[in-house]
Parts: C-alpha cells; structure tokens; sequence
C-alpha cells in the first residue's frame, strides 16, 4: 500500500474543441504537453461524446493506455487488468472492461422518435443518417463517420430547421418525462440516459482512489456545456476557448474554472504545461 500523502494527479478531457481543433481534428500544438504528461507518468482520461469505437481510435492516435470515457458518460471502459482488483460487474468488449451506465442506444432512438412527434419538430439523429451525411455533417472522414454510427448509450441530434430557446426547454422536458436528458454539445444536442461524464468520471475517481490508496488531485478540461459535469466533479476545472477565443458563459455561470488565454489545442497544451510544472 502507497502510504504517501501528496497527491497524484489525474486529469479528464473532452476531445473536440478543447485537445482537437473544433475543425480539423488537429492536435498537433499539444504534443508538448502529452509528451510531459506522459514523462510525469499522469494519467490523461478522454471523456467524450464519441463511441468505443472513435474513442479507441483516438487513444490509439495520441498514443493513449488509460480508461476513457464515451458517450457523454454512457459507457466507461477500462483496459483489461489496468487495475489489480478485477472489475466484477462490468462486462467485456475487445480489450476492455465495459460498464454501462446509461441508456442502451435502441432505447434511445426509439425515445427521440416519441419526442420528435410530442414537440412537433424535426429532430434528426445519427441513427436516421447515413455515413456519408454524418462525414457531411461533421467534417469527419468517412471511416470516422462510420465509427461515429456504432453508438452504445447516446444519440446525436439536430433539430432541422431555426428553433429558439422556447423549443430547446420543451425538448429538455419531454425528454425528461422519458426518464431521459438532453444535453448541447459543440455540434449536436445529445439524447441520453440519466447519467453523465460527471457520473462516470466519478465512478473511475473511485476506482482509482481504491487502487492507488492515497489522495488525488483531479483536473478538467472542457469546452462547451455538456463537459460541465466533469468539470464540476474535478478538483480544478479548466475551460478551454473556443476557435473564436470565446468561452461558453453558461458553463462559467455554474462552475468556477481557470481560463485558456489560447482556444482549442493551444490553450489545452498551455493549461496542462502549467498545471504539472
């Protein structure tokens, strides 16, 4: 057992905006800080939006071998015996521990078609699009796009035509009389279950405090609303600004969070360089 009292760091990010250009997918300018993260040997949890299957190409791109979390907290995965303690309650998918801990994906979509009709707008998901129109949509390549499809617990969604802030509340209560939330990404509004990154961030806290036996300093960063969750279950919340150097103010409303003085990758590299020296 690890008796020292100085903390360890552990910190959560969200991918796009925030550690991938909002753009073009770019992380290059935070290469610097990955490398020193790597060196300190500090655990960097993705927490995402995106699937298994995107989220373990990601990992494998930023050269990444540590749990992550998917689908807005639907899904947290762990690598198989990265923790000594097995993870009994959890189920097995190419490598990793799985532990679901929202809504399975068929239940969702057949919610937003409820909701769709309830609300009387025109709610468009990733299940009703193609992979060439979510490559269309997103700016992703097309192998991209198809991993984007091949959803567990969250469903990607638009509303198809100009809606105003009224429609957004009537569209956070149906979804609430489901048993089910909605949250706004960056791109998309988000069907899920009654979880979030939030949850999952706190269950793999715990796990990490159970292997690790001594306190833990935790950090977030994110860009847009729906990271508020995690960013509010960290220690030290960071929030990244946008492409236009802005920063979401209904996120600093409810969180008190350091501030990028750079946007996207830039700013993420700058956070965490300061952060571990």
């Amino acid at each position: 057992m690890n008796t020292s009292t100085k903390p360890r760091l552990l910190i959560f990010t969200d991918l796009d905006g925030t550690l991938l250009d909002h753009d073009t997918y770019d992380f290059a300018p935070a290469l610097p800080a990955l490398e020193a993260m790597r060196a300190a040997q500090v655990p960097l949890i993705l927490c995402s939006s995106k699937t298994f299957a995107e989220m373990q190409y990601w990992c494998k791109a930023l050269d990444i071998n540590h749990p992550f979390i998917s689908e807005n907290g639907g899904a947290l995965f762990v690598p198989k015996d990265y923790f000594v303690e097995p993870l009994g309650f959890a189920s097995e998918r190419d490598g990793h521990s799985l532990i679901l801990t929202g809504v399975a994906y068929f239940k969702l979509r057949a919610a937003l078609i409820e909701i769709a009709a309830r609300t009387y707008l025109p709610l468009i998901g990733f299940g009703d699009l193609t992979v060439e129109q979510i490559a269309a949509r997103t700016g992703l390549e097309l192998e991209q796009a198809r991993l984007a499809k091949m959803r567990d617990a969250d469903e990607p969604f638009f509303i198809n035509r100009d809606f105003g802030e009224d429609e957004v509340k009537r569209l956070h209560a149906e979804a609430w009389r489901e048993g089910l939330r909605v949250t706004r990404g960056g791109r998309f509004f988000h069907l899920t279950g009654n979880s979030d990154k939030g949850t999952a961030a706190h269950q793999l806290i715990r796990l990490y405090q159970a292997a690790w036996q001594q306190p833990i300093r935790t950090v977030g960063l994110g860009d847009s609303l729906n990271d508020l969750p995690f960013l509010q279950a960290v220690d030290a919340p960071v929030l990244v600004r946008n492409k236009n150097g802005g920063v979401d103010q209904s996120v600093l409303v409810q969180v008190k969070a350091q501030i990028t003085r750079q946007p996207g990758p830039a700013g993420w590299n700058e956070a965490i360089l300061e952060i571990l020296h």
